[in-house]
């Protein structure tokens, strides 16, 4: 593996054979996000395909919790010309007929932080519950309508965190020489993830969702994702004798290199949609 920097970003090579690839990453997603401003990252992804045709034979554009990529793959000058134009976009937003690239999209279309179905999941409550309605507790809530974000916002919100100092690019072999990154100037974002309900366990409590869920945080290590795979399959073999569900479904949040959250989720539309559900039982 190798590092070095094109145009103030971060390359971070690892050589694998066959065609070449790469995922320019921002650390910045929907944790970056305020109350009255959830959908924002997504709706920047938008805007930069919406400015720019992709032009690499495979492409994908991604927005989670913790970051935004953009990746590409195939002949190496056609990612060239890929990322340079993903970069001229990100460098040009919002773009001008910002109310035509805005119609008809769907502020319900985002995905983030494995929830389903908005208030009512169990896995949001606990995140909300957790971290109150800013940075991970966001994700149980309602984005705001797209037509509603000003250009000064979006042009705010790209200033800040879709910079050169915020970026990695990681490529599956060497980089192109006639690679470049022109993205606006900037530092790397720091955070903090503050807790405002913190309490020493086993807590229960209720809510007004669709199944039950449970949250463990935990120190970043193989064990524990192991030992809540260990717990997912007793917990699934049992809501399945019980008749409740035919599973239970391992979730999870990266907050950062010192927490993990860690959970499981039963809820009526993992397996069986039916009336029978009940939370108690399963609970």
């Amino acid at each position: 593996m190798r590092r070095e920097e094109i145009d103030g970003v971060t390359v971070i090579q690892r050589n694998v054979p066959g065609t070449l690839a790469a995922s320019l990453t921002f650390g910045c997603g929907a944790r970056d996000e305020e109350i009255d401003s959830i959908g924002l990252t997504h709706l920047v992804q938008h805007l930069v395909g919406w400015t720019e045709d992709h032009i690499a034979e495979n492409h994908q554009d991604n927005s989670w919790m913790n970051d935004t990529s953009f990746l590409a793959g195939g002949p190496p000058d056609q990612v060239v010309r890929h990322f340079a134009a993903i970069c001229s976009a990100i460098s040009n937003l919002p773009p001008e007929d910002l109310s035509d690239a805005v119609v008809g999209l769907n502020a319900d279309s985002r995905y983030v932080s494995n929830i389903e179905e908005g208030l009512r999941d169990p896995w949001g409550a606990l995140l909300s519950r957790r971290y109150g309605p800013r940075g991970y507790g966001l994700s149980r809530w309602p984005a705001v309508d797209y037509k509603l974000f000003t250009a000064d916002e979006i042009r705010r919100h790209v200033e800040r965190f879709f910079t050169s100092g915020n970026a990695v690019l990681t490529v599956t072999g060497e980089p192109p020489q006639a690679m470049r990154l022109p993205l606006p100037a900037g530092p790397r974002v720091t955070r903090s993830t503050p807790l405002v309900n913190h309490q020493i366990g086993p807590i229960w409590y209720a809510d007004e969702v669709r199944g039950v869920a449970l949250i463990i945080s935990v120190e970043p290590s193989v064990e524990a994702v192991f030992l809540m795979w260990a717990l997912r399959a007793r917990v699934a073999g049992a809501v399945h004798r019980a008749g409740v569900s035919i599973g239970a479904e391992f979730v999870s949040e990266v907050v950062d290199s010192t927490r993990h959250e860690l959970g499981l989720r039963v809820t009526p539309d993992f397996g069986r949609k039916g009336k029978s559900f009940d939370a108690t039982v399963a609970a």
